[in-house]
């Protein structure tokens, strides 16, 4: 991120983020874009404690911790750390953890991949939003932002348990803004597909599904996609910026798909 840049998001040098999932292919992107801009972040992991060290080398970082999100006590632990951590008073949360499991049409989807994928995607949100809501109103004018999924605005097939979880994530961004707008700004972003590890394994599922080439597969998306390429992580970190700044103040309850104009 430039100097220039950087100065276009003077209000956030010193603020207070926290970014939970910050470990994975989003999530750091968002962490880095957090912290060129002098924001001082708390960044959590789900599991994997390598890479959340590796989040260190960034100057804004000054705190981290594992948690898994499924689990209220841990959150619960999780949220007085962050508590005690900003002095009770968060300006902006970040929700970047998800996991997307497998491809299988709901005739095969397992209970175990069911629960896994809604209870880490949705229910973690639900857990972290709650512990963190009454640092993020002492800020008077809090932000959270939630990351959705193109299929939490469409459901494709063989997805049913992820885009269940992402659906669900409008509900709850649309009943805490009703409920807390007055006092926090609360929205979600439904990226389509950045090109990465993860986009690679779940295109490789739907191509054997199909009977086809992972590389037909992908010209399939790509097709789909009136821009003709797939997000860069780093464009959805400036939105988050952007909607964790004063400059965002009038935009409450919105899920606001990041896709390049596709629709699936």
């Amino acid at each position: 991120m430039t100097q220039a840049h950087t100065e276009n998001w003077l209000a956030l040098r010193g603020a207070t983020g926290v970014v939970m999932g910050a470990t994975g292919g989003l999530g750091r992107p968002i962490a880095q874009a957090m912290s060129d801009v002098g924001m001082r972040l708390f960044v959590h992991g789900r599991s994997n404690l390598m890479r959340l060290e590796d989040l260190k080398v960034l100057p804004g970082v000054e705190q981290t911790a594992l948690a898994d999100v499924r689990s209220p006590d841990e959150v619960s632990e999780l949220t007085a750390s962050i508590s005690s951590w900003c002095g009770g008073r968060l300006d902006a949360f970040v929700y970047v953890v998800g996991v997307n499991p497998t491809a299988a049409a709901i005739s095969q989807l397992t209970v175990t991949d069911w629960d896994l994928t809604v209870n880490v995607n949705l229910r973690g949100a639900f857990l972290a939003t709650q512990g963190l809501m009454p640092y993020l109103s002492a800020a008077e004018g809090g932000h959270i932002v939630l990351i959705s999924s193109i299929f939490g605005l469409q459901s494709p097939a063989n997805r049913a348990a992820y885009s269940a979880s992402k659906h669900g994530i409008t509900g709850l961004v649309q009943s805490l803004a009703r409920e807390e707008g007055s006092r926090l700004n609360i929205n979600a972003l439904a990226p389509g597909p950045a090109w990465g590890e993860n986009v690679r394994h779940i295109f490789a599922e739907h191509a054997q599904r199909e009977g086809i080439s992972v590389e037909e597969y992908t010209r399939s998306r790509f097709e789909r996609i009136p821009m003709r390429r797939f997000l860069n992580p780093e464009e959805l970190a400036n939105i988050v910026l952007f909607l964790c700044s004063p400059r965002s103040s009038y935009i409450n309850g919105q899920v606001i798909a990041v896709t390049g104009g596709a629709y699936e």
